[in-house]
């Protein structure tokens, strides 16, 4: 699988296969270990991230819904959710 994250100032690419843990260095540029996980019949994305300098975990599950991908973030007793729609032309 091949994952790619964008923001403006860098890009990161990502190969991996689905329930292996893999060296990623994040686009806040913390090295981390990361294993993704397909759950509940494919429709929820897990992704863990343990910072390999603090071995502070977060965890990010994204949940897709047709052309919804509903995401939570969580880090220790932090919790942040978006929610995203696939824009038809």
């Amino acid at each position: 699988m091949i994952f790619r994250m964008e923001s403006f100032f860098r890009s990161v690419v990502n190969h991996f296969a689905i329930g292996e843990h893999f060296a990623e260095n994040l686009l806040d540029q913390r090295d981390v270990d990361s294993v993704w996980t397909l759950e509940e019949n494919g429709a929820n994305l897990k992704t863990v991230h343990t910072d390999k300098k603090s071995g502070v975990v977060s965890t990010i599950d994204r949940r897709m819904d047709g052309d919804v991908q509903n995401v939570t973030l969580s880090c220790k007793d932090v919790v942040c959710t978006n929610v995203w729609r696939r824009v038809t032309k």
